[in-house]
């Protein structure tokens, strides 16, 4: 009798095992499809930001936008954050907030202290964009008053160009910034 249970015990694992087998290769298999069909499982639809938080609060849907539209709104979340701002990652943001002020350092080194910034951020933060390129360019522009005072500023135009990850599409967005004191 107990070798009968012990038969039917062995039994049963080598069934298991054999029910595990089956069940790896249809895992195997149903991977092999996703990777085929990739484009059955992408996501078209991503929430525009800001994030109407009336509406989460009122269970009604939030405004959706395309990929492209997207990356630059995180683009524009980037560039319009300094780091430190957001306590889940310091790393987050860049350095037009540290130059703020800054009248005395040359034209040239705040465009390359921004480029970098903004290259390195872009590229640690934004993984749905491949091949980024920044260019920077700083020009000042004087604004009339209402008074006899007219203000300067420097404009920064940040131009971010790359890949699309997902489709290879070629990617394109301008921000523009006021800085001293810094503007948008």
């Amino acid at each position: 009798m107990i070798k009968i249970s012990i038969l039917n015990f062995l039994h049963s694992l080598l069934d298991n095992e054999v029910l595990i087998n089956k069940i790896f290769i249809k895992l195997h298999l149903f991977k092999k499809y996703i990777k085929a069909h990739k484009s059955l499982f992408m996501i078209t639809s991503y929430y525009k930001i800001p994030i109407d938080t009336f509406k989460i609060v009122k269970n009604k849907e939030i405004d959706n936008c395309d990929l492209k539209e997207s990356i630059v709104g995180f683009i524009h979340l980037i560039t319009t954050s300094y780091f430190g701002e957001c306590t889940f990652d310091e790393s987050f943001g860049c350095s037009i907030w540290n130059v703020d002020f800054d009248n005395l350092t040359s034209t040239n080194k705040l465009r390359n202290t921004i480029t970098e910034s903004l290259v390195e951020s872009i590229v640690s933060q934004e993984k749905r964009l491949k091949k980024v390129n920044v260019e920077v360019s700083i020009e000042q522009e004087e604004f009339k008053n209402r008074g006899s005072l007219n203000r300067i500023k420097k404009r920064v135009d940040i131009n971010v160009r790359g890949v699309v990850s997902r489709t290879n599409e070629q990617f394109s967005c301008l921000e523009r910034f006021y800085i001293a004191p810094l503007s948008f």
